[in-house]
């Protein structure tokens, strides 16, 4: 009746596991779910609703990220890695270390009054008595808490990059445009020159020239075109859009001219970083790791109980029948999980030195960024209210003095060259402010804005 009860007990409990385990939620149903990376961007984030692929293609940032939320590749399979971390805390929770021993034996005893038969069961089962299962779950708690940061850490990186390609595809758009005002421009010289050789003011050979100056703007159209098509699918690939109808970016790049003081970015850096959350918890889990790999090698007894039936080879007294509790309980000499013990220690030895020297080199990395910032904001600013103004009136008057025949088609070449040497280079600075900004933002882990 004891063992009954016994490999009753025991069948319960694995009955409890494996339901523990069937209740394990889907990969799919797990990647759903998501937390939030920084305060500031989140709730810009949830504010704006995801749009629908089919029915638009111009979006502004907020829209695409929305958007990528659910769909970005990098996004969904970081978030697949909740399976793992379901499956780790499932299995930690076993109540019994391993299964009920069973062992029979039976045979003959000859004697010289005659023979009998001998007949002998034991059940046994072995319980953990060390906290080996409390470390368990404590190291599967922090391995879950790792893995949630590290999806947070890729879901930040991930806007990044969506915003990296989404101001590289507004920088090519704006090289396209300047590409078809060039092509506009070029078409109106030769207008005024045929209007000028037929009043003989020039020679055939000018408008030759006015007329190979669109071909050249027309093929370089044509290349900022293609330029700008790939900057299109590049940005739909990252967010998770489809290729066969890449977005359409809506807006134009940030741009801080006032940015917060230093010690409010370091600080935000030190609470905000995921990737430096991210180090935090990698030591948390391996001082987890490291605690539970030292239980392991301790004993755990097994308890059980044991029936035999020992028979009579003379046949007077009759069989004899045996029934006691066993215990028995492993000698740790040789076996004592030596290597899961020294390698538990030296993940926790190396994700220290990780922590160690990303917290070094961030104050250096920040400070870099945010000079790089301040410049690239500087030059925009440079290039806004005092260059481009200029050149932009140089070429109107330019443009109406050949039309006058007050200066030769040379000149107009040289202006115009001068022009778009300007708008690239302002472009330049303003994709150069953008990558600064992103990089900036990448140290502190949230959006950096204006007023804190």
């Amino acid at each position: 009746m004891r063992a009954l009860i016994i490999v009753l007990f025991t069948t319960s409990c694995a009955t409890t596991e494996l339901r523990s385990i069937e209740r394990m939620e889907p990969a799919a149903e797990l990647a759903r779910r998501d937390v939030p990376t920084c305060p500031s961007c989140a709730k810009d984030e949830v504010r704006t609703p995801a749009p629908d692929p089919a029915r638009t293609r111009k979006v502004n940032l907020a829209q695409l990220l929305a958007y990528a939320e659910q769909h970005a590749p990098s996004l969904v399979l970081a978030r697949s890695q909740r399976a793992l971390a379901q499956a780790r805390v499932n299995g930690a929770g076993r109540l019994l270390p391993a299964n009920p021993r069973l062992e029979t034996a039976f045979g003959p005893r000859v004697a010289s009054a005659g023979s009998a038969f001998d007949f002998e069961v034991s059940l046994s089962q072995e319980f953990e008595i060390a906290g080996q299962r409390g470390l368990r779950r404590q190291a599967a708690k922090r391995y879950a808490e790792l893995v949630e940061q590290r999806i947070a850490q890729a879901r930040w990186q991930a806007r990044l990059q969506i915003a990296m390609a989404y101001g590289n595809t507004v920088v090519t758009r704006e090289r396209q445009r300047i590409a078809s005002e060039q092509v506009a421009f070029s078409k109106e010289l030769v207008r005024a020159a045929k209007r000028r050789l037929k009043a003989g003011d020039i020679s055939p050979l000018q408008l030759k020239l006015a007329e190979m100056e669109v071909e050249q703007a027309g093929q370089s159209e044509i290349s900022v075109r293609g330029a700008y098509a790939r900057a299109r699918i590049q940005l739909a690939a990252v967010s998770g859009w489809p290729t066969a109808t890449p977005p359409e970016p809506r807006g134009h790049c940030r741009h801080l001219q006032t940015l917060p003081p230093w010690k409010a970015l370091l600080e935000r850096s030190r609470t905000e970083d995921p990737t430096l959350a991210a180090r935090r918890k990698a030591v948390d889990e391996a001082r987890a790791r490291v605690a539970t790999e030292g239980r392991v090698g301790w004993p755990n007894p097994a308890i059980g109980l044991s029936y035999a039936r020992e028979g009579d080879p003379g046949g007077v007294e009759g069989a004899v029948h045996v029934g006691s509790l066993t215990l028995g309980i492993d000698l740790p000499l040789w076996r004592r999980n030596f290597k899961g013990r020294a390698t538990a220690q030296a993940d926790l030895a190396v994700a220290k030195v990780q922590l160690e020297v990303y917290s070094r080199r961030m104050e250096g990395r920040l400070r870099a960024a945010l000079s790089a910032v301040k410049v690239a904001a500087r030059r925009v600013a440079h290039f806004g209210d005092r260059i481009l103004p200029r050149y932009r009136e140089s070429l109107h008057l330019l443009r109406r003095s050949f039309e006058l025949g007050e200066v030769d088609l040379l000149q107009v070449f040289v202006a115009r060259g001068r022009l778009i040497t300007g708008q690239l280079n302002f472009i330049e600075a303003k994709a150069s402010h953008c990558r600064a900004l992103l990089e900036l933002e990448s140290l502190v882990g949230s959006v950096v804005k204006t007023k804190e």
